[in-house]
C-alpha cells in the first residue's frame, strides 16, 4: 500500500500528475548513433535496434518510463522483483543522435543493463536511486567510443558498487566519495587522472589506466593486493602504466602491496 500511488503514476504517466513527471525523471541520457563511424561496437548491425532497449532490472514491482527527444514516448514496462526486461524498441527511422532520453520511475532499479552500446555523452542521475552497477565501456579490441562520457548527480548513487568505463573518454574525473559501497572500478583504456574513492569501505578491484596521476587509498582495510582474486588471477590493483603518477596516499590498508607500489 505504501507504494500503491507511486506504482499507478508509473503505469498510466499519461495521467499522472505533475509532479511525477517532474520529481521522477531519475536518468537523462543523451545518446548518439554507431552508425556515424565515430563509434564502433563489435555486435551491433542496426543501431536503432539498440536505442530505448535497455534492460532494466528493480527489486520492486514498477512500471519503468521511457521517453525521447522529440515527444516519442514508449509504453511502460511492468518491472518484477529480480528479473531483467528489456524496454520497447525506437521506432526504426528513429535518429538518436544529440538527443535526450529521459528515464522515469527508477527509485527501485538497480541495474540497466549494459550501456557499452549506446555511447552516452550525457549521464545524468536527477534523484536518488539504488543503482549498484553502470557500464558504459568495454575492453574489446573492435570496440571504439570517441563519445566525451560526461556523468554527473554522483552523490545520487549511494549504493554503487561497480563502474565500468573501459575505454571511455570522460568530461571529469569520478567522484565516488559519497558511493559508500563502492567495490569495482574498471577503467583500463580510459582517460581518468584520478578517482575520488570514499573513505573506508569494502573496495575490492581498481583497474586503472596509464593516465592515472593521483592515486588516494583510504581506510579500506579488507583491499588486499597481496592475493589473486580469483582462480583466473585477477589482481585487485592493476594499472596500465604509472610513468605519469605523481601524488600516492595510501593509509590505513594494511593489505596494499605499497612496498611493490613504490617500486
Amino acid at each position: 500500500m505504501n507504494h500503491r500511488f507511486a506504482l499507478l503514476d508509473s503505469k498510466y504517466p499519461e495521467v499522472a500528475n505533475g509532479d511525477y513527471l517532474s520529481d521522477r525523471a531519475d536518468i537523462v541520457l543523451r545518446l548518439y548513433d554507431t552508425s556515424t563511424g565515430t563509434n564502433r561496437h563489435p555486435t551491433i548491425s542496426t543501431a536503432h535496434e539498440h536505442y530505448g532497449r535497455f534492460q532494466l532490472t528493480s527489486q520492486s514491482t514498477q512500471y519503468g518510463v521511457y521517453k525521447a527527444g522529440n515527444g516519442v514516448s514508449l509504453p511502460p514496462v511492468k518491472l518484477t522483483p529480480g528479473v531483467p526486461e528489456w524496454t520497447p524498441s525506437l521506432p526504426a527511422n528513429y535518429s538518436v543522435n544529440d538527443q535526450e532520453t529521459y528515464l522515469f520511475s527508477l527509485g527501485d532499479i538497480y541495474d540497466l543493463g549494459d550501456l557499452s552500446d549506446k555511447y552516452p555523452s550525457t549521464f545524468d542521475v536527477r534523484s536518488k536511486t539504488k543503482l549498484r552497477s553502470l557500464k558504459f565501456g568495454m575492453l574489446d579490441e573492435n570496440y571504439v567510443s570517441s563519445t566525451v562520457l560526461n556523468i554527473s548527480g554522483w552523490q545520487n548513487l549511494p549504493l554503487l558498487e561497480l563502474l565500468n568505463i573501459r575505454k571511455k573518454k570522460l568530461q571529469a574525473n569520478p567522484n565516488l566519495v559519497n558511493c559508500t559501497y563502492f567495490q569495482t572500478l574498471l577503467a583500463a583504456g580510459s582517460d581518468i587522472t584520478t578517482v575520488d574513492l570514499p573513505i573506508g569501505g569494502n573496495l575490492k578491484q581498481l583497474e586503472l589506466p596509464a593516465t592515472i596521476q593521483q592515486l588516494i587509498i583510504r581506510d579500506h582495510r579488507f583491499f588486499d593486493t597481496f592475493h589473486d582474486l580469483d582462480q583466473q588471477g585477477t589482481k585487485a590493483l592493476t594499472c596500465e602504466g604509472y610513468s605519469r603518477l605523481v601524488d600516492l596516499w595510501i593509509e590505513g590498508c594494511p593489505l596494499v602491496d605499497t612496498a611493490t607500489l613504490v617500486k
